[in-house]
Order: C-alpha cells, then structure tokens, then sequence
C-alpha cells in the first residue's frame, strides 16, 4: 500500500509543479502583450476563458512594468498602454498596486512631468482633508502617509570644578580663592517628534502630525541626502537644525524636492 501511496504522491506532485508552471507561462505571455502592441482580447485566447483571472493579471501587470521602468522613467506611448490595459480589463489603481506597481506608475510620470517642466498631474492621495492653507497657484504633487519625523537637537550641560577656599564677604556672596576650572558641553542626539503626513507640491513641503505642524519652501532647502526608507533635510538659516523624515521612499522625495526648481 505504501509503494501505491507514493506513486499516488509523486504524480499528483507533478501535476501541482506542471499546474505552476503554466501559470507562470500564462503570466509571462500576459506580460509580454502588455507590453506589445497588440489587442488585449489575446489575453483571453491565453486562457481560455472569457473573464480572465484578476491575479494573473495582476502578476503580468507587474512584470510588465519592471520592463517599462528599467531606464526608470515612464513614456507617454507606455503610459497610454497602461492606460489601455485598465480600461479594457475594468481595473482600477487598487487593483494594480498590490505590490507597488501602480505606485511606481504614478512616480515615474510626476517624474517625466517635472524634468519636463511641467507641473504634474499625476498625484497619488490616499488621506482625508489636507490640513495645510496652500497659496496661491500651489499644486499638489504626491502626499506620504505616517511620515516618521525627527531633527538633530543639541543638549547642553554645564561641568565644572574648583580649587581653593571660599570666603564669605556678605550675606549671601562669596569669594573664592584659589581657582576654578568649568565647561559647557554639548551633546548631539537625533530626537523623534512625530509620526504625520508629508505633502509635496510645487512649492512647499509640507508636514503635519499632532506634534508638530510646519512648511519648508523649496528655495529654503540647500541640502538633501537621500536614504532608502527616508530623506535628511537642510534648510537655510542660521540656527537651522537637519530634519529626517522616514518610512517614506526617501529616493523618490529625494528627486522630487531636488528637481523642484525645474517647475519655476
């Protein structure tokens, strides 16, 4: 019984990797025409079956958009093919950001847009009312939620030490012999404020959390370092301390803020 078992066992084995295996091919091939030029009904033919499976779509829909953004920016020809591919399968955003993709969409256009010259016209929002007063022929470009923000802030304490005897000439004051040695020291520590919503637009900025609410115009900026998962500003002025915001792409807002100027 038990050989018969492991016969059992070892086909139904391979017919799961055989299973595997045409789903990768399906999606493959979905990738492919996505890619092309051609008339999206082949994806049915593909199948086999009028309503196509919304995950191999998905799964083909990413693919193909890893080869779109190989050079890491968008066309307008890829773009339209997008475009055609939603609107012919019914697919919204949500349906095609499960892993990001859509997302790196919306990115690589805004880029395209603004090393153009043009103001984008591509925002991903995902937030209620905005709780900034933006000026006059501001626009929105891209808003990042639950924004971790911190800044540099320096602490001071005071050490000192003396030698001598301490005379006492009033009520209250005392002179003291001898001499005396002391220091302030400064201390350097990243602190944590809060965690918000940064708002990129044109012109400004912006950042919002029950802490701490402020703006930052781009002709303030003098410095931006980019990190994977954030971004460490430097503003001018005098007393301007570096500000950090992370759990954000950090070089995605890096090249926003840096090419900014591009739009005035």
């Amino acid at each position: 019984m038990s050989f018969l078992k492991n016969i059992f066992s070892s086909k139904n084995k391979v017919k799961f990797e055989t299973a595997k295996q045409i789903h990768r091919d399906i999606i493959e091939e979905v990738s492919s025409l996505i890619l092309s030029n051609k008339d999206f009904q082949e994806i049915t033919d593909i199948t086999g079956e009028n309503k196509v499976d919304i995950h191999i779509l998905q799964k083909g829909f990413d693919k193909a958009i890893e080869h779109f953004l190989d050079d890491n920016i968008l066309s307008e020809e890829e773009e339209e093919r997008i475009t055609s591919f939603m609107e012919y399968f019914n697919l919204s955003q949500q349906d095609l950001d499960k892993n990001g993709s859509y997302i790196k969409v919306a990115q690589s256009k805004i880029m395209r847009q603004i090393l153009n010259g043009e103001t984008p016209n591509a925002v991903y929002i995902n937030s209620g009312t905005l709780p900034f007063n933006l000026t006059k022929n501001e626009k929105v470009v891209w808003l990042f939620n639950n924004v971790k923000y911190s800044e540099d802030t320096v602490q001071r304490s005071y050490v000192g030490g003396s030698r001598g005897v301490s005379v006492r000439v009033a009520k209250g004051v005392y002179l003291r012999g001898g001499s005396y040695k002391g220091k302030i020291v400064e201390t350097n520590y990243l602190k944590y404020v809060g965690t918000g919503i940064m708002l990129m637009t044109n012109k400004h900025v912006y950042y919002g959390s029950n802490q701490k609410t402020f703006k930052i115009p781009h002709s303030k900026i003098i410095g931006v370092t980019p990190f994977s998962d954030g971004i460490q500003v430097f503003k001018d002025g005098a007393n301007a301390k570096a500000q950090y915001f992370t759990q954000i792409d950090g070089l995605f807002a890096y090249n926003l803020i840096s090419n900014m100027n591009l739009l005035e």
